[in-house]
């Protein structure tokens, strides 16, 4: 089957190739605050103004833009009034960061955590 819900105007490839649009921000931000609703509200599962909130929740990203976007987005769905912080793979600790850390994989070599979708035959 032809593939229909790609853009095709060059203009968008131009301004949001290989980033998340801004319609993507707002699906994880709704996801996140889906999520908030259930586990935070509902379960009682977390506690957003739990000082120990970054030791509880773990977020791990690529270094792709939109992973990070996406991350940030949802993070900021599910805790809105929770502070997020950044460290890289070659930093050795983020205990000492702020709120909730989003934890950016820098390296080029293939993670199949990370990426993990690269050896599905169905995404060639």
């Amino acid at each position: 089957p032809t593939v229909t819900h790609w853009p095709v105007r060059p203009e968008f490839w131009e301004r949001y190739g290989g980033k998340l649009t801004p319609t993507g921000v707002i699906q994880h931000e709704e996801l996140g605050r889906t999520l908030a609703r259930r586990y935070v509200e509902d379960e009682a599962l977390v506690d957003p103004q739990d000082p120990d909130l970054g030791r509880f929740v773990h977020v791990y990203t690529s270094n792709s833009e939109r992973c990070v976007t996406s991350a940030q987005a949802f993070l900021h769905g599910m805790f809105p009034s929770v502070p997020q912080s950044f460290s890289s793979d070659d930093q050795e600790t983020a205990e000492d960061l702020p709120g909730i850390v989003i934890r950016v994989q820098c390296t080029r070599e293939y993670t199949p955590v990370l990426h993990g979708f690269k050896k599905n035959t169905r995404y060639s």
